[in-house]
């Protein structure tokens, strides 16, 4: 075959191939009842809207193929891409995720939007270096390069080289002083010796706050509110208040266990196995945020027979993942009993197939994703021998470091005090109620012990994980790696006891919130 024949057939199956895939979009937006057409008839900006209906809908396939069929007609722009990235994220699609990244990078390779976006997917699944050669290749080609020193700084701070760090934060500074997170950077890394002058210039910036974000206000607010801790209480919560305010909401309480108990309550077929392993082969440790999880995560990640994917979301996009395939809604209150053994079945196996869970091969794996509180009936159903760790730090310590900490979107409801309380009695509530549903389940443990108690505390913990006893257990700080919240720091150093009743040098501030937990959980009872 010559070559110019080739090239017609390797045309011909293109040309069939987005033939295919527009008759395939069609007979969604058909089925949708979305008019229009075909959507090369439909103006781009109509596309966009689709897309953002389709998403507040939760028809995540739609918004896919919308977004795809955009990317098809507008090769040159960046934005569909980041938005398909957006939506695969969200939603957990992480092997479609990561092939949309190398897609979109070796397109925009100038792309610093492209690059900030591509480091964010690969931290968020603990590959951040992966970036590396990409930053190698482009530093002197883009002309933003502020945010791309700016991910050199922390990767630099997450291999613990803070020297490093700190002069790639202040790089990127000097090419752009409105740069909020490199001012976070260095005053996370390197607080002591802040000098005053970045401090003026700081709030030089803040006061033309009308060309700031609301989110970067809220980070200027909170670097001021870190910085003055310690050296003025009164300048520390000005700040902590102004930053907060700017991104908090109120607390709607628990967004899915609402008369989900009964689901649980009931005796199911154990489920089939599948193909992974065995059904003691997880550990989910879980408790509200800033109560020790990170620390507890990577003390049990030492040991060589486990494999620790931090806030992995896995449990979420599971259960997700399940209700789409059942046509049933997203809260768990939506579910049915008499489907139960087939959901069950379906949530393990999404589960199990999740690709951060199967890259732990046939170590034990370690999860402490936030809401999976909101799961361990489920969990415990469909993993009859996981472990659940229920991990408890003294409320007031830990709501006090929940409202000093910026978190990301999605928890706006822990940047006020007062919901922060009530979020607080809603997840010791939820916790108490499985406790009561599994009995000799759950293994509690306090963070108080955990610190000053360590090797009895390690002890306990690995006996209840049919884990053998292993000294690097009492060394994670020399092998922590994949750590992405904001406890990134503090893991990497021995384990201390200098947080332990912090809240007390802060009482007046916390006499709200303090009200709220005592209603239901009386905090001189906390022992």
């Amino acid at each position: 075959m010559d070559k110019s024949t080739q090239v017609i057939n390797f045309m011909a199956i293109k040309k069939n191939k987005k033939n295919l895939q527009k008759k395939r979009l069609n007979k969604i937006l058909k089925v949708s009842k979305i008019p229009g057409g075909v959507i090369e008839e439909v103006p781009s900006i109509e596309v966009r809207q689709l897309v953002s209906k389709a998403r507040q809908e939760n028809r995540v396939q739609l918004a896919e193929h919308l977004l795809l069929q955009l990317i098809d007609q507008q090769p040159r722009d960046s934005k569909p891409y980041l938005a398909l990235l957006n939506l695969y994220s969200e939603y957990q699609y992480i092997n479609e995720a990561a092939e949309l990244v190398e897609k979109a990078l070796l397109s925009f390779p100038r792309s610093t939007a492209v690059i900030e976006a591509a480091y964010s997917f690969y931290r968020s699944i603990h590959k951040a270096h992966k970036i590396l050669p990409v930053l190698e290749k482009s530093i002197d080609k883009v002309d933003d390069k502020a945010p791309l020193y700016r991910i050199r700084a922390f990767l630099y701070a997450a291999d613990g080289h803070k020297e490093e760090a700190v002069t790639f934060f202040k790089k990127a500074l000097a090419l752009n002083k409105a740069d909020m997170h490199s001012y976070m950077g260095i005053v996370r890394h390197d607080n002591k010796n802040c000098p005053q002058s970045l401090i003026e210039t700081l709030l030089k910036q803040l006061s033309n706050n009308d060309k700031l974000s609301l989110h970067e206000q809220a980070t200027g607010y909170f670097v001021l509110a870190w910085y003055y801790e310690g050296r003025d209480q009164g300048l520390y919560w000005n700040n902590l208040h102004k930053a907060n305010s700017l991104v908090a909401t109120d607390y709607c309480g628990p967004k899915s266990y609402q008369n989900n108990h009964s689901l649980f309550n009931q005796d199911f077929p154990e489920p089939a196995a599948v193909e992974r392993g065995q059904d003691g082969s997880f550990i989910f440790i879980i408790a509200p945020p800033r109560s020790g999880t990170t620390l507890l995560e990577q003390i049990l990640a030492a040991h060589p027979a486990t494999h620790g994917v931090g806030e992995s979301m896995s449990v979420n996009y599971a259960a997700s993942q399940t209700a789409i395939q059942f046509n049933l809604g997203m809260k768990l209150s939506d579910w049915c009993s008499e489907k139960m053994p087939d959901l069950i079945q379906s949530f393990r196996q999404y589960l199990l197939n999740f690709p951060l869970i199967k890259e732990g091969n046939e170590h034990v794996i370690i999860d402490k994703s936030i809401e999976n509180y909101l799961y361990v009936g489920l969990i415990l159903k469909a993993f009859p021998s996981a472990k659940i760790i229920r991990l408890k730090r003294h409320p007031l310590d830990t709501l006090l470091s929940c409202y000093h900490q910026f978190f990301a979107s999605g928890y706006d409801h822990l940047f006020n005090l007062d919901s922060l309380g009530k979020y607080y009695v809603d997840f010791q509530r939820q916790m108490d109620y499985w406790e009561d549903a599994f009995p000799g389940k759950i293994h509690t443990v306090k963070y108080e012990n955990l610190v000053s108690q360590q090797e009895q505390e390690i002890a306990k913990l690995l006996e209840y994980c049919q884990l053998p006893w292993d000294d690097a257990c009492l060394q994670h700080h020399l092998s922590v790696s994949n750590v992405i919240t904001a406890s990134s720091i503090q893991v990497k150093a021995p384990v201390h006891t200098n947080a332990i009743a912090k809240w007390e040098q802060h009482k007046e501030q916390l006499q709200s919130v303090a009200a709220i937990i005592n209603s239901q959980y009386p905090i001189a009872e906390y022992e």
